[in-house]
């Protein structure tokens, strides 16, 4: 169920349906709060939405996975980098 719930948010949001991806990717980890990309996808959209707290939360759980890892890494630098924080 949390796959067909990551996969649909994920189309969402590649349709730029940002509004209507984060209850589905809220759902998606409500199923399974350590899935890596639920974790991932919702930050992504957390991070267009402008919720950067949310963004590095779900970036921080994604990069547990290996299969996330460096992307997850990637965007937290990112953000950190817009912030200053080097």
């Amino acid at each position: 169920m949390a796959r067909v719930l990551n996969n649909l948010a994920q189309l969402l949001k590649d349709t730029n349906r940002l509004a209507e991806a984060e209850p589905v990717m809220r759902r998606a980890l409500a199923i399974d709060t350590y899935d890596p990309a639920a974790n991932y996808h919702y930050a992504l959209v957390s991070l267009a939405l402008g919720r950067i707290t949310d963004a590095k939360d779900g970036f921080d759980l994604a990069s547990q996975s290996m299969e996330y890892r460096a992307a997850a890494w990637g965007e937290l630098g990112k953000i950190h980098f817009r912030e200053g924080r080097l």
